[in-house]
């Protein structure tokens, strides 16, 4: 998936898939009903540490099988053990749309 624009909305790619995998990890995390994080922007999601929104292995671990099964990819676990933020995550989810 290179980060080519829609013609029609004029959103490239990654923004599009960002805005996914965002709402996917808030689904997952539970963050739709955290005050905390409830008014959070994308940006703001993709680029918090993981450890400040207090994600455990398995709530992880359910967002990348949601991501997989979503994209029809698989992320290698030693790469996803690395990612410390859920923008990194998207990074791998990219990459694997590539084929990189």
């Amino acid at each position: 998936m290179s980060d080519m624009q829609d013609p029609k909305s004029g959103i490239s790619t990654l923004e599009l898939l960002n805005a996914a995998c965002a709402r996917i990890f808030r689904d997952v995390a539970g963050l739709n009903n955290s005050s905390e994080h409830w008014g959070w922007s994308d940006q703001r999601l993709l680029k918090e540490p993981l450890e400040a929104l207090e994600v455990d292995s398995l709530t992880l671990l359910e967002f990348v099988m949601e991501v997989e099964t979503v994209y029809g990819v698989e992320l290698d676990e030693a790469d996803v053990n690395r990612c410390g933020s859920v923008g990194d995550l998207v990074q791998l989810v990219s990459a694997a749309l590539n084929g990189s």
